[in-house]
């Protein structure tokens, strides 16, 4: 292994590594991507939890993922019946799997049905399955799964009109990090207030799959889907791709290097894949305007460099960076933004949501902005249905949901 300490990807899928055999890869110093997906691992090499630079692992269909993943899928769901769906014309395909356009029930749909059970990622089976598990309740930064069915193996997913990637996957060149727009990739130059809103939607939807038991394995900027505001999806003049990217949704998808996973230590490693897409937001955000702006790309700064900490101990996990008292809480502390700073013991009074002007105040608005919601009234309220997703896990979430007085 010492004649590999530049490699930064290696991919050992559908071996027959255990943890014993996989354990000498932790003397690659500059491994930054691992793919170990249907192995023999009973666990995870313990060398390689302590690794300095090790950010996105795929390890679905091992003796370990598979075990925590049945945990997972004891509770019993549902599978729909495939005569169900009406398929209509193919949207695009990849690792094994092809989407299509669908109706079901009346209702347009994506369709994704897999043609292969393995890929360099892992399996159809394991990503179905953590698909499956994720579903329930969801989170409204991933794509909603409407339904599963086994035969074929697929899935039923929202469709995002206007939703493209936001950025471009690694090339040859990159290895590792995705080619953007100065890299001679696709992609957008966002907005200072875009990159943040994108961070704080992938970090949600992270701390929610952790939460379940889930990794991601695949955080990146080109596996999160965007909708860019009209105003700013003309290709700027600077030949950077797309103009100054405002944003009005944010979706972290590709479940292909999905695992689930129970150790707490290893989900932590992928917070550094979170690290470098913030620097790359950072790479490729517009000049700030404003102060405000200023001050966002400051916060964007402080985080990636705490997310790509060497020591594994001093990672954030997702809940510390996605919490209201950590990235967006710490944005209000560094200028005035307008929102209140809620200390322990200071309680902070908000409206009703029981009508559409009781949510048209500068807070509700200010969170319906991290929610990436229409700003509109009938955006602002699909507030309330989005937070009850989380009432059960949080009692503050549960009143607002209610449309109480905190």
């Amino acid at each position: 292994m010492a004649r590999l300490k530049r490699v930064r990807k290696l991919m050992l899928s559908h071996n027959q590594l255990t943890c014993a055999t996989l354990a000498p890869v932790a003397a690659i110093e500059a491994l930054e991507m691992l793919r170990v997906a249907q192995n023999r691992l009973e666990a995870f090499p313990e060398a390689l939890l302590k690794h300095k630079r090790l950010a996105w692992v795929a390890l679905g269909a091992n003796p370990m993922a598979e075990e925590a993943l049945e945990r997972h899928l004891a509770g019993g769901f549902q599978s729909l019946d495939f005569k169900e769906v009406k398929l209509g014309e193919k949207l695009g395909s990849g690792a094994g799997a092809t989407v299509y356009q669908g109706d079901w029930h009346g209702r347009t749909v994506a369709v994704k049905i897999w043609e292969a059970e393995t890929f360099s990622d892992g399996t159809a089976l394991s990503e179905w399955a953590a698909n499956r598990v994720a579903s329930v309740p969801g989170h409204p930064a991933l794509v909603e799964v409407l339904g599963t069915f086994e035969e074929p193996r697929g899935m039923i997913l929202e469709l995002l009109p206007k939703a493209q990637a936001a950025a471009a996957p690694p090339s040859f060149a990159t290895v590792t990090r995705d080619a953007l727009p100065q890299h001679g990739g696709k992609g957008t130059c966002y907005t200072p207030s875009a990159a943040r809103q994108i961070a704080v939607r992938v970090s949600g939807a992270a701390e929610y799959l952790h939460r379940k038991g889930l990794m991601h394995g695949d955080i990146y900027l080109h596996n999160t889907l965007v909708i860019l505001t009209d105003s700013t999806s003309s290709p700027s003049a600077d030949g950077l791709g797309a103009g100054a990217g405002g944003l009005a949704d944010a979706r972290l998808s590709d479940f292909g290097a999905c695992a689930a996973v129970d150790a707490a230590e290893l989900r932590r490693l992928e917070v550094r894949s979170f690290g470098w897409l913030l620097q790359d937001l950072l790479e490729c955000h517009v000049p700030p305007g404003t102060e405000e702006e200023r001050r966002t790309i400051e916060l964007l700064k402080v985080w990636r460099e705490r997310c790509g900490a060497e020591d594994p101990e001093q990672l954030p996990s997702f809940q510390e960076i996605h919490d209201a008292r950590s990235m967006r809480q710490e944005l209000g502390g560094l200028g005035s933004t307008g929102r209140p700073t809620r200390r322990p013991g200071c309680p902070v009074v908000l409206p009703s949501v029981s009508s559409a002007s009781a949510v048209q105040g500068p807070l509700w608005k200010s969170l319906a902005d991290d929610l990436c919601l229409p700003e509109k009234p009938s955006g602002l309220l699909l507030l309330r249905r989005r937070l009850q997703v989380f009432a059960c896990h949080d009692p503050l979430l549960s009143l607002l949901a209610k449309g109480g007085d905190l």
